[in-house]
């Protein structure tokens, strides 16, 4: 009994650890960036990858900028082919252009081996969602940011584990 209280408390120091460092993050991003909520969704679904799952593949740098590069790319095209067809008025062609916007997204994703299943949100957020120029950039940018973020907390955390086992 004693040793389930003790790995009860460790998972629960280092759940709360991971969520406090999401939090803060999440914090900032709200604060730097004027952000739809579909995409700070997906932003918030990358922030929880790459502190829970951060030694996977999908949760490196490389796989979480370029999934975001290409997530953006697909959404705006399918925003722009909705908007371009005058289809405003009819749900089921939006709906139907969504799933295309997943189908494609998760291709591309796959094709190019750069896969980071949260990219997706981003990529419905230009058709479900409003966006401008600005958009993509900031969604750039707050990848970009969470890479630098994760690097800097572990590292900090590394030179305290080196610390205290000395």
């Amino acid at each position: 009994m004693r040793g389930i209280k003790k790995l009860t408390l460790n998972r629960l120091g280092y759940g709360t650890s991971i969520a406090i460092k999401a939090g803060i993050f999440i914090l900032a991003i709200l604060l730097i960036f004027k952000l739809d909520f579909v995409h700070i969704t997906a932003i918030g679904s990358s922030t929880f990858a790459a502190f829970c799952f951060g030694t996977q593949k999908t949760a490196t740098a490389r796989h979480m900028i370029w999934s975001y590069v290409v997530s953006i790319l697909i959404g705006i095209a399918c925003a722009y082919s909705y908007m371009l067809f005058g289809m405003e008025k009819f749900l089921l062609i939006k709906h139907i252009i969504g799933a295309f916007c997943v189908i494609f997204s998760i291709f591309f994703m796959v094709l190019f081996g750069i896969d980071h299943p949260p990219a997706v949100g981003a990529a419905l957020g230009f058709l479900a969602g409003a966006w401008d120029w600005f958009t993509p950039i900031a969604l750039i940018a707050s990848i970009i940011l969470l890479v630098l973020y994760r690097w800097v907390i572990n590292r900090f955390a590394n030179y305290l584990t080196r610390l205290r086992n000395k």
